[in-house]
């Protein structure tokens, strides 16, 4: 009996040990899916997922940020344009025009 129970204890510390030597924890986020490739520049990597224009401004969300015409974001690119499916959007010189529906889905 009693070997049985310090088998147990040994079993339990060796998994314990070993989880918390692979540094993984369980309780955060998974964050490898959500990393941006490393061959992807800044401007490649916006998303403009909603366009809100009215009579008196125009807006959008790229990048989960409500953004507006002008407004220069956190990577450095302007908002040069704000259209009814589509921004326009200047990094480093070049423009770059992000649309809302992706031209391989509008081509089907």
């Amino acid at each position: 009996m009693a070997f049985n129970l310090l088998l147990v204890f040994f079993i339990s510390v060796l998994t314990t040990a070993s989880a918390f030597g692979q540094g993984y924890d369980p309780t955060q986020p998974d964050t490898t899916q959500t990393q941006t490739p490393d061959n992807a520049t800044d401007a490649e990597a916006l998303t403009l997922s909603g366009i809100w224009r009215t009579q008196k401004s125009r807006h959008a969300r790229i990048n989960g940020i409500l953004v507006k015409q002008g407004q220069i974001l956190t990577n450095g690119a302007q908002v040069i344009s704000i259209r009814t499916d589509s921004v326009i959007v200047e990094y480093n010189g070049a423009r770059q025009t992000l649309h809302l529906i992706p031209h391989s889905i509008k081509k089907r």
